[in-house]
């Protein structure tokens, strides 16, 4: 990392995990820690090294907004990404959309737009492999299908007051009520509506802001 430093790079991170996996598969807080401990260290990391941050999947927690608006106080260098559009998704959609609008446009110019896709040549393409990325499409209708959904149901959440069903499976709702959601159930959407400055922001403006004075 002083290496990277010393080469002008700014730093992004993957903190913590969704909470339906700390209530599930890191149900051992011996073993894995508590989520909030995740963010301990990455706490110390902003404060030694000083250069922007963007923290994946809105920091690692879209669950609780107001523990994202105080990191985001406590350390200027920190910028914020809305990609893991499943998780991110589901959980902004818990929230009153008039608290996840507010959100957006208070820290208007520190969320960056992103998706997580993770685009491969065997989603066009018949394949044997059993991983969980290149198992989601074969071929161009499946995978238009993977890749248009995600951007549909990120654009949808930002950018109208749409209430219905995500195109996305789920499987985190069965991994936490099995008796309630099959592996196949799909989380509601909540659209916030998002100003046109806000979207901008996000879309386009605060990538814009950051990234050339890296160059």
């Amino acid at each position: 990392m002083k290496a990277a430093l010393d080469l002008g790079m700014i730093f992004m991170a993957h903190v913590a995990d969704p909470d339906t996996w700390f209530a599930t598969k890191y149900q051992d807080s011996k073993r894995y820690g508590t989520k909030l401990e995740q963010y301990e260290v990455f706490e110390e990391a902003l404060e030694r090294f000083s250069v922007p941050w963007i923290a994946a999947h809105m920091g690692g927690y879209p669950e609780d907004l107001d523990f994202l608006s105080r990191l985001l106080t406590r350390h200027s260098n920190l910028y914020l990404d809305c990609s893991a559009t499943k998780w991110i998704v589901r959980e902004l959609s818990k929230h009153p959309p008039e608290k996840t609008r507010d959100f957006f446009c208070r820290w208007k110019g520190r969320i960056l737009f992103g998706s997580d896709i993770v685009t491969s040549d065997a989603h066009v393409t018949a394949h044997a492999s059993s991983t969980d990325m290149s198992s989601k499409a074969s071929e161009s209708l499946e995978a238009f299908d993977l890749y248009a959904s995600r951007y549909w149901a990120l654009r949808t959440l930002f950018e109208t007051d749409y209430v219905g069903e995500s195109p996305i499976s789920d499987p985190d709702l069965h991994l936490v009520d099995p008796g309630r959601y099959t592996p196949h159930d799909a989380p509601p959407i909540r659209g916030i509506n998002l100003p046109d400055d806000a979207l901008h922001a996000l879309y386009f403006g605060a990538a814009q802001a950051l990234l050339p004075q890296r160059a």
